[in-house]
């Protein structure tokens, strides 16, 4: 069996087994994960002695939901943030910050 052919086959069994790199989510059932946050909501990261925190600006004209997805720690709760505010959430190290999603 040609290489070529071993690697499709190898790429076929992954993608059978479901390992991935590419997060699971079935798009428009609602679930995390499936719509990004708009473009006027911002996030910055402060990293502290044993947190990380994310604080969400929202610079939108109206309220927004967001969730903050950590590696390494628990997701924040979905977040309604008003109109030109902003929140936070706060995860223990060791983490990574992964992004926002809509919910």
């Amino acid at each position: 069996m040609s290489i070529a052919r071993k690697l499709g086959v190898a790429a076929a069994a992954v993608t059978l087994l479901g390992v991935s790199n590419a997060p699971a989510f079935a798009a428009g059932t609602g679930e995390v994960g499936t719509q990004a946050v708009p473009s006027c909501v911002g996030v910055e990261i402060f990293t502290h002695t044993f947190t990380r925190e994310a604080v969400v600006m929202n610079n939108c004209s109206s309220s927004q939901r967001v969730k903050v997805l950590w590696a390494y720690a628990a997701d924040s709760s979905c977040m309604i943030i008003p109109a030109k505010s902003a929140r936070s959430d706060t995860a223990v190290k060791p983490n990574r910050f992964d992004g926002l999603v809509s919910c």
